[in-house]
């Protein structure tokens, strides 16, 4: 959570020192507003490896352990490239180009969790 706030706090501050810039020296205004996202980045990686000992502890806990693992990992990893792309979208002033990019993250999130939604029918219809 502190490294949340921190990162919003750097991205603010970036923010406001972007606007500033901006009208007479817009190349260093880019530079620093990329600065500060790899500095977000970098802490979101951070964390990365983290999340990944977690899913391979639960992983293990499950009987069909990386059956059932690798749909939720998969639809994260979706989730995460989409909403990225399609703020890049977005702030390139491609609105319909990311609204495209969701729906097609959707599509695609829900494809990689079909086979875990037919699992858990199978399963609840075996209980029936």
């Amino acid at each position: 959570m502190a490294v949340l706030i921190k990162a919003l706090g750097l991205l603010l501050t970036t923010g406001l020192l972007v606007l500033l810039l901006k009208r007479t020296v817009p190349e260093l205004a880019g530079l620093l507003s990329m600065a500060a996202v790899a500095v977000v980045l970098l802490a979101a990686a951070s964390y990365a490896a983290g999340l990944r000992d977690a899913f391979v502890q639960m992983e293990k806990l499950l009987p069909n352990g990386t059956e059932t693992m690798l749909p939720l990992v998969k639809c994260a990893g979706i989730g995460v490239v989409t909403k990225l792309g399609a703020g890049l979208c977005r702030d390139a002033g491609q609105g319909a180009a990311a609204t495209a990019l969701e729906l097609l993250g959707t599509v695609c999130a829900l494809a990689v969790a079909l086979p875990l939604l037919q699992g858990v029918l199978k399963t609840v219809g075996g209980f029936m």
